[in-house]
């Protein structure tokens, strides 16, 4: 389902961010139901997948980058007393993998590509906006993720084996 979700953002261009979020949150049922090994390979195979099939290689890249792997990880790290400390990881974790993709970006086709339309507000205002934006996405999605565990494993749970 991921791969099939991720050929969507070619489809629908401004899907680029929220397909390769949805198709990470598929990865939760297979967490749930066959452990986080199997979730490790499916996003293996869906990253390696999405990036030989060039649908939207910038989704595929989130993909494999973030989005892939981080309900793994906060299942990982959901067994944590502090909240505060499993956020701050994740936050860390996002901020080292945006910052890293986007600098690799903006060294292949220049800074001032990757900003483009910004220019009024200058490289730096618009390099903090970005990350400041960012950032709240990222606590938007935590919680969608932690929700979406909530949901699957209280209502699907077991059900969709069965089927």
């Amino acid at each position: 389902m991921c791969v099939v979700l991720m050929t969507m953002s070619g489809i629908i261009p401004f899907a680029t961010y929220a397909v390769p979020a949805l198709s990470g949150i598929l990865t939760i049922a297979v967490i749930s139901e066959a452990g986080w090994r199997w979730s490790i390979a499916t996003y293996v195979v869906c990253t390696v997948v999405s990036l030989l099939v060039p649908v939207n290689l910038e989704a595929s890249i989130m993909f494999a980058v973030f989005f892939g792997y981080y309900p793994t990880l906060w299942y990982a790290l959901s067994g944590m007393k502090s909240k505060l400390l499993r956020l701050l990881i994740g936050l860390a974790v996002f901020n080292v993998a945006m910052i890293g993709t986007y600098a690799v970006i903006a060294s292949l086709i220049g800074l001032q590509a990757l900003l483009a339309g910004l220019e009024m507000l200058g490289t730096v205002p618009a390099l903090l906006l970005f990350l400041l934006l960012g950032n709240i996405t990222f606590l938007i999605y935590d919680r969608a993720v932690k929700l979406c565990f909530l949901l699957y494993n209280t209502r699907f749970k077991g059900k969709l084996i069965k089927l």
